[in-house]
């Protein structure tokens, strides 16, 4: 038996199934929305299994030709705010990186705060687009905070962007002046798979700020 809805449904008041085969497809589902799905064995009327939960979110709709050019200054964003189409992380478990930082503004109040050490990286993934990868560029700044690390920046594309195992590297760049925007646009012309995803990442191996 199969049982789902938005999250934080009412057990019996979801769309219920009965499944008898080893996997199942929920159709139907609203984009950008959590769900809760509730899973039980059943071999006879008084012989069932304990209830299993799961929950999940189904993906964004891949951004139309019309949204092009794509421009974000990031201004009204925060950690709880920011467009859930974008996604960021980080493989250091006691950080929120990237963060969005009032201290650097580039085109207005904030900008991105990318970290890296010699362990970790963090990472911010676009949306997907409608429009194949490789007719798209990507055009961002870099503010070099000291003169004792490196400010690497690798752009690449991801068919995941929850996996960063998935991340295909299409150029690497760094700031070299110190307080300084750096402005580079990157095409993407060379990218030859099938991700959806730009991202850029500030790679583990070295601290960067």
């Amino acid at each position: 038996i199969v049982e789902y809805g938005s999250a934080g449904f009412t057990r019996g008041t979801g769309t219920t199934t009965v499944v008898n085969d080893t996997s199942y497809q929920l159709n139907g589902l609203t984009t950008l929305t959590s769900y809760d799905v509730y899973v039980r064995a059943v071999c006879g009327a008084n012989d069932s299994s304990s209830v299993k939960k799961l929950t999940f979110r189904t993906n964004c709709v891949p951004l139309a030709d019309s949204t092009l050019p794509l421009f974000e200054s990031f201004d009204t964003w925060t950690t709880t705010t920011m467009d859930q189409c974008w996604l960021r992380g980080t493989s250091d478990g006691s950080t929120t990186y990237p963060s969005f930082s009032t201290s650097y503004g580039h085109t207005g109040s904030k900008s991105v705060y990318m970290y890296s050490s010699n362990t970790s990286y963090s990472i911010l993934s676009l949306p997907s687009f409608t429009t194949p990868i490789d007719s798209l560029q990507i055009s961002f700044g870099l503010y070099k905070t000291n003169t004792s690390y490196t400010h690497e920046i690798h752009v690449g594309v991801m068919t995941d962007p929850n996996d960063i195992s998935t991340f295909v590297p299409i150029d690497t760049v760094a700031a070299s002046t110190l307080s300084n925007w750096e402005m580079f646009e990157i095409p993407l012309s060379s990218y030859t798979g099938t991700g959806g995803h730009i991202a850029l990442v500030s790679p583990n191996g070295a601290y960067s700020y």
